[in-house]
């Protein structure tokens, strides 16, 4: 899992996702605080898949038990 940040945008979502592929991480996330936004990727046959966020909940396919809404992961106070 990713968190960006202005700083770190560009190297999570090319230089890192590429790594992690070639590595064979099975699942990847990347948490923008910014959008409030969750995007998950699933590794199908060596590429990455982008895995749908449905009713504003997350949901592993790696592990099926782990799941966050997208409310409990931005909302939280300051």
């Amino acid at each position: 899992m990713e968190m960006l940040s202005p700083e770190t945008r560009y190297r999570d979502l090319t230089v890192k996702k590429d790594r992690y592929r070639r590595a064979g991480v099975s699942e990847y996330w990347i948490v923008d605080p910014t959008a409030r936004q969750v995007t998950i990727f699933s590794l199908v046959d060596g590429q990455y898949t982008e895995v749908p966020v449905v009713d504003a909940v997350a949901r592993s396919l790696v592990v099926p038990e782990f799941s966050i809404t997208l409310d409990a992961l931005f909302d939280f106070p300051t």
